[in-house]
This record gives structure tokens, sequence and C-alpha cells, in this order.
């Protein structure tokens, strides 16, 4: 059996093979290879993670403040006003009564303002959430297939599309105009293209020559990546599109391309 490239504990390791691996800040171990591109994702994962606790504290408060808003429901108005209109008929106001009413009507405003500020917060970190979680497995596929994650992240991340049915959170791919694609695999008729099956696609795109690692130009691939490849680079945000980061991996390798500095 082959080494894996993360464990959750140690002991899940060979006492022989123990001495390869390094704990990380997540608590996991992670085999340590030079040369070897396994992105770190434990922010990622303890960033879902906080995301997941804010939905539900968020989620019990939106419920606590319903509640309470809901024992205001039971107040009868039209007895409210009736007692109004009996005490001004007798030549007085009934004090008490309005500003009951009064302050009824301002409590229930602040409990529907701080409803809809807390319903606001949770969709907000829902959405948050489900992005992490996109990421985190965009990240995992491009590692799989030997890629490189900083120039394929960005031109990926678009394509990917998140939806989420009860506890049940999918990942699917669209085109540019936001129409899903299907996959091709014969085993697999009429379903959902993969974000794994997309980028495995990618490695078969002359524009994204080197952007995996053993990938090499063909024939007019060649021509293309060398007329994009620009001279004199020192940083990456010269490299503007996916084909000009992915020429200059061509031809100076991945190492290269992460070194330069972002500006």
């Amino acid at each position: 059996m082959g080494l894996l490239h993360k464990v959750e504990k140690i002991e899940d390791v060979a006492e022989s093979q123990r001495g390869f691996y390094v704990k990380q800040e997540d608590g996991t171990f992670q085999l340590d290879v030079d040369g070897l591109n396994i992105p770190d994702v434990s922010k990622l994962n303890k960033a879902l993670d906080e995301e997941r606790k804010l939905k539900k504290e968020t989620e019990r408060k939106a419920k606590e403040l319903q509640d309470k808003l809901a024992a205001y429901d039971g107040i009868d108005l039209e007895e409210v006003k009736k007692l109004q209109e009996e005490s001004r008929k007798k030549g007085g106001k009934d004090d008490q009564a309005l500003e009951f009413e009064r302050a009824k009507t301002q409590l229930k405003n602040q409990y529907e303002t701080q409803v809809a500020e807390l319903n606001k917060k949770l969709e907000e970190a829902n959405s948050r959430r489900l992005n992490h979680y996109r990421q985190t497995e965009i990240v995992r596929a491009i590692n799989e297939l030997d890629g490189f994650v900083e120039p394929l992240l960005p031109c990926v991340l678009p394509r990917i599309k998140v939806t989420e049915e009860g506890e049940r959170v999918a990942l699917s791919v669209i085109d540019e105009n936001g129409e899903d694609l299907y996959t091709k695999d014969p085993e697999r008729p009429g379903m959902l293209m993969t974000p794994m099956e997309y980028i495995k696609s990618l490695q078969e795109k002359d524009s994204f020559i080197g952007c995996f690692k053993g990938s090499k130009a063909r024939g007019a691939g060649s021509q293309q990546s060398s007329s994009t490849l620009k001279t004199n680079v020192t940083s990456k945000k010269q490299l503007k599109t996916p084909e000009e980061k992915s020429a200059f991996i061509a031809a100076h390798g991945g190492d290269a391309y992460l070194k330069l500095p972002p500006e």
C-alpha cells in the first residue's frame, strides 16, 4: 500500500513510516516530500467549521426572536381600540391602553428588525460556508491531477456551481453562459459534469500547457505557447491571462512561477 499524503492520526501510519510525516495546524499529519504539490487546506477547513458554527448559532437566535415575537400575536388590538373608544365617549383617555399599544408596536418593530438582520447574517454566513467548501474541493481536485493551484484556481472557480438541498451540498460545472455541462463519460450518461472531469479536460487544451506537471506542448500548441510567452517577467501581476501563465510555466517550470512576487 502506498503512502497516504495526509492522515487524521499518526497511528494510522506504520511505525516505520511515521518519520515521513509533519504535523499540521489542524492536528492532522501530512507527508513531507520536497516538490510535492500538496497545498495546505487546513485554514479553509477551519474557516468552514467556523462558518457552520455561526450558521447554527444564528439559526438559534433567529428562532428565539421569532418565538418572542409570536408571544405578542395573541393580543386583540380590536379589543384595545374598543376600550379606547369607550373611554373617549366618557370624555377621558385611556392612557394605559395607549401606552401599551405604543410599547407593543415598538417592541414588535424592534424584534422584526433584529430577525431581518439575523436572517441576512445567516444568508451571508451560509454563502461563505459554501464558497469555502467549493474552493477546498477544487484545490483537492487540482492537486490530485498534479496541477498548479495558483494559476488554475482563478480559472476554474467561475465554472463551478455549488448547490445545497437540505444537508446535501453538490458541485457541478457550468459554461460561460451559466448553463450546466454534462459528462462525456459513457458510464454516466446524462449526469452533470464534475469539477474533477472539468479540470482534467483542461489538460488537453493548449492554452493550459504548463499548468500541470509533466505537460508538454503539442504541435500548433507549441507555437501558441511561444506566442503568448512574455519576456522579462518579474512578477505574477504581469501574467494577466491563463494563457500567459501557462506559457510561462511551460517555459520556466511551476517552481519558477511560484517564486515570482505578486507585484
